[in-house]
């Protein structure tokens, strides 16, 4: 399940659970191995847009299937969530558990317009197995991360141009390679709109990338070596 909690007193106590999302209404997951697994929604991205006074939050089930859920009620209630997997997901991506996140961390409601911007990262990877974590023993899959764009305050979505793969980011290497794939991946817009994005690599260092165009593409990236992150 995905909950919140809320605080009218500025953080000093908090009310009860409240759930944004639950299985119950999961529409099942025909590419999840095995399929005892098909049961978890994870990731979720929050968004609030001042403007009116919503939050919309982005989330996966099963790391594959992409959903929203939007609250006008400050987080009191939240709408039926949305599959928006057909904007979010190339048709050439993989379809199956682990192959494709958002965030962690929040989303980006860029200032003085309606657009959302939210961190992401897939596999268009083709090779055979169940996920990232290739028989739970090893990175199964090639991820490279983009990000969800929408201009109309999450109704609609479409996906950046990818931040591009360094060439050593191949598939199915052992986790003590240093495959230079990306992984969890931030944004923070600057004072003059250009974003600026962290994202932890997979081989364990710090990567940055930036976008000129408010989300649209972005910079290759600069891999921090000397850096690493847990």
């Amino acid at each position: 399940h995905i909950v919140v909690r809320r605080s009218t007193t500025g953080g000093e106590t908090w009310g009860p659970i409240i759930h944004v999302a639950w299985n119950d209404w999961a529409e099942g997951c025909p590419h999840v191995h095995p399929a005892s697994l098909c049961t978890f929604l994870s990731d979720p991205v929050p968004l609030y847009d001042a403007a009116t006074r919503a939050f919309t939050v982005v989330f996966t089930h099963s790391s594959d299937t992409v959903f929203t859920t939007r609250s006008t009620t400050l987080g009191l209630t939240w709408s039926r969530p949305v599959n928006i997997t057909a904007q979010a997901k190339m048709p050439s991506w993989r379809r199956e558990q682990f192959s494709y996140f958002v965030g962690p961390g929040g989303g980006l409601v860029l200032r003085g317009s309606n657009r959302f911007v939210v961190p992401g990262l897939h596999s268009n990877d083709n090779a055979t197995g169940h996920g990232l974590f290739e028989n739970n023993t090893a990175w199964g899959l090639s991820m490279q991360n983009h990000a969800l764009v929408s201009d109309d305050s999450g109704v609609s979505w479409r996906i950046s141009e990818p931040v591009a793969k360094l060439p050593g980011c191949a598939s199915h290497a052992p986790t003590t390679s240093t495959v230079e794939c990306g992984d969890e991946f931030e944004l923070a817009e600057t004072v003059n709109g250009t974003l600026v994005g962290v994202i932890r690599t997979q081989a364990g260092h710090p990567a940055t990338t930036f976008s000129s165009t408010r989300g649209q593409s972005f910079s290759a990236r600069t891999d921090l070596i000397e850096s690493i992150v847990a």
